[in-house]
């Protein structure tokens, strides 16, 4: 855990297999976690909720890691292709006037809290994080809505990296 105003400087370490998560900011944590300039080269993975998980209103940089991006929670840059910007988590108000989330209904997805200590799958639409129950439907962890041609695809750091196509949507 990364509290209060703390900017620790973290190279090469390993984080994993942690119960709950791997990395936590809170309050006004505003680590080093790498750069493109001075890549981070932590491996964090195999964490028990998430590998990283932002709780800080502050954007956080974490580039050059080993880390896979459906685990990771608020806004963080990890500086791959596929999420080269920041992503925040959905409301936990799953009630919201949420077009995404009417839609994650309507493909007969159950929408619920990122932070959630169960198992979720993760659904990048819009520039946010959206969790859902696992479905049959979903044999990846995480994936990226094309509004364009209404298709997810799954996630580099996922075991299926191929587009899915549409269920009514989906």
């Amino acid at each position: 855990v990364i509290s209060e105003s703390a900017k620790p400087l973290l190279r090469k370490n390993v984080i994993q297999n942690n119960q709950r998560d791997g990395i936590v900011l809170i309050l006004n944590a505003s680590p080093d976690l790498g750069t493109n300039n001075n890549p981070g080269s932590n491996s964090i993975s195999n964490n028990g909720r998430y590998n990283l998980y932002n709780a800080t209103k502050n954007f956080i940089s974490a580039v050059g890691n080993n880390v896979d991006a459906s685990r990771i929670a608020g806004s963080v840059e990890i500086g791959n292709s596929q999420r080269s910007t920041p992503y925040s988590s959905q409301s936990d108000d799953l009630s919201a006037n949420d077009p995404n989330i009417a839609l994650l209904q309507k493909w007969e997805l159950t929408p619920i809290s990122c932070a959630s200590g169960s198992q979720v799958i993760t659904i990048m639409m819009g520039g946010k994080q959206y969790c859902v129950m696992p479905h049959p439907d979903l044999t990846a962890n995480s994936y990226e809505y094309n509004q364009s041609n209404g298709n997810l695809k799954a996630l580099v750091n996922s075991p299926n990296r191929a587009s899915r196509p549409k269920k009514e949507g989906l």
